[in-house]
């Protein structure tokens, strides 16, 4: 039997009861596309959960966390530069302060000299005269002094000479700095054919770079030869007013000798020094006392004769222990 619906059977639904039901359509409306936009390659947008039609605040982006300053790179630090080979040879010249250092050298070169008056002994036995007070004159003998008093003292006159030097170099020293050397240098030599160098004393030596650069005292002998041009012969104290000084010239006709070798007593002048490293030599720990540089060098020597003049000027390859 049919029941007739009354107004009173009509119960409007709720609004929370409406939006309900839309959210069920929606839910099942979305799952029933989801297949057909996977097949056409779509992207699926997620089915929406909760009420669509709650109001919801939109979340703010939140800020990037803040990055801190990148550090600074650090600055590139040069090599240091390799030593030179200058510098390496420069180093390894000088083996430090308060060392022995000792230089020998072969010598060679050439000598010149210019005495005025030489003892010469082949002038021995040669006579000669000189004026007494009263007019007279008065026989001498070269070499001997015994006859008269004051008498028989003979020097050549020459003219100057030069011969060819070959000999050695000695230097004994004390390193007072790396650079500066204190100490003695011999120079000794043979003049040919005949005649001989001796000269030493208190040297100086001092280093710049691979070069020594120095001098010192020069006082010894000198022989070399010459040609006798003429010779004198002494004149006692008493007669020299009769003979006008304390030599009278011989005469050239009773001179034997036309070439001789000049000898002087004494010389006194200054030797310099110009050297130079042309190899260093390295040795081991056990033979240290070995090490040392091959050196070039030149050692000109001057020197006054009294009287006279003397120039020596030897070059010479050497070692000198450091």
């Amino acid at each position: 039997m049919n029941r007739t619906r009354t107004p009173a059977d009509h119960v409007p639904s709720s609004p929370s009861s409406s939006r309900a039901t839309l959210a069920a359509l929606a839910l099942a409306l979305g799952l029933a596309l989801l297949p057909t936009a996977a097949r056409a390659g779509e992207p699926v947008a997620p089915a929406p959960t909760g009420d669509p039609y709650e109001e919801k605040d939109a979340a703010a982006p939140s800020p990037p966390p803040p990055t801190a300053p990148a550090a600074p790179a650090p600055a590139p630090v040069a090599a240091p530069a390799p030593a030179s080979e200058a510098d390496t040879t420069e180093a390894s010249s000088s083996g430090g302060a308060g060392r022995l250092v000792v230089e020998i050298a072969a010598l060679g070169g050439y000598t010149f000299g210019k005495v005025t008056r030489a003892d010469l002994r082949s002038l021995d036995g040669t006579a000669y005269t000189f004026a007494s007070n009263s007019g007279g004159q008065f026989l001498a003998v070269c070499g001997s002094v015994d006859a008269i008093e004051g008498s028989g003292d003979c020097r050549a006159i020459t003219d100057a000479g030069s011969s060819g030097t070959v000999g050695g170099e000695l230097l004994v020293g004390y390193a007072a700095t790396d650079e500066v050397t204190v100490g003695g240098r011999l120079l000794a030599g043979a003049n040919l054919p005949s005649g001989v160098l001796l000269a030493g004393g208190p040297a100086l030596s001092v280093r710049v770079g691979p070069v020594w650069l120095g001098g010192g005292v020069a006082i010894g002998t000198l022989n070399y030869r010459a040609d006798v041009t003429g010779a004198v012969g002494s004149v006692p104290p008493d007669f020299q007013d009769a003979n006008g000084g304390d030599e009278v010239e011989i005469a050239p006709s009773t001179v034997p000798i036309v070439r001789d070798t000049v000898k002087t007593k004494l010389i006194l002048g200054a030797t310099l020094e110009l050297a130079a490293a042309v190899y260093q030599a390295e040795v081991d720990e056990d033979l240290d006392a070995l090490r040392g540089s091959l050196v070039i060098g030149i050692w000109p020597t001057v020197v006054y004769a009294f009287p006279g003049v003397g120039v020596s000027i030897p070059i010479g390859l050497g070692y000198r222990f450091h």
